[in-house]
């Protein structure tokens, strides 16, 4: 179990409260081969933005494969997340509101490779490949296909010290998004990096920031923000 409180510097609309369950394991099929399925179950609150509040149901099945013991693997996994937007309704092609609560259904293919230094440096590629459907049908706004390229460095700094960070890589192909005769075709840029101090076995620390910048062929949905953040991680 995990209980996440963020606190969004200069962007209090944004302050969160997360709490997951969590259940995963790895079995030995053979010397160097692991299935490692798992399962977790997110309630995911927004403090000032209540409709994109949501529970999720999130299914991973990974088959783990050492090259080289305990320093270098390949990890090819199906990923299925469920996400129910209790406050969201759905609204129709012409975007009246229904009474439905809005539901949507992602499923990925995802390919990590991964090398560990020393047990203390852990370098990450993922290659991802997704599709988003939602009964919310009003432009088919949350319709979507998707590739995701994410490198993540992970390093132990000290017993109590971790540093986190990469860069992300997303391209979006929508289904319609329709405003100006095209769908919506969309690439999304951000660079991470976050501090961790693990308090005690209970309970850890992190002050994180991220750049975020949507390219897109609507204007009006271009953005780039940096967005700072601290907040506490309780695990049990």
């Amino acid at each position: 179990y995990d209980l996440l409180h963020t606190l969004y510097y200069k962007f209090s609309e944004l302050n969160i409260l997360e709490q997951h369950f969590n259940a995963e394991t790895a079995i030995r099929l053979c010397k160097n081969l692991f299935l490692e399925p798992g399962y977790r179950f997110v309630i995911f609150r927004r403090q000032h933005t209540p409709f994109a509040d949501y529970n999720a149901n999130n299914v991973k099945v990974g088959l783990k494969h050492y090259l080289i013991k305990d320093t270098l693997y390949h990890k090819p996994s199906w990923i299925f997340h469920h996400h129910g937007y209790g406050k969201f309704k759905v609204r129709d092609s012409e975007g009246n509101p229904g009474l439905e609560d809005r539901k949507d259904n992602l499923n990925a293919l995802d390919y990590e490779i991964g090398w560990s230094i020393h047990h203390r440096v852990l370098i990450r590629l993922h290659n991802q490949f997704g599709r988003n459907d939602s009964n919310d049908q009003f432009l088919d706004f949350e319709d979507y296909s998707y590739y995701g390229l994410t490198p993540i460095v992970s390093w132990h700094m000290s017993k109590k010290w971790l540093f986190a960070g990469g860069f992300h890589y997303q391209y979006n192909h929508y289904d319609d998004r329709n405003i100006y005769g095209s769908p919506e075709r969309a690439h999304l840029y951000s660079f991470f990096g976050g501090l961790y101090y693990r308090i005690n076995d209970h309970l850890t620390w992190n002050v994180k920031g991220v750049y975020v910048q949507n390219n897109s062929n609507i204007p009006e949905l271009e953005y780039k923000d940096p967005v700072y953040s601290t907040g506490f991680n309780f695990h049990f």
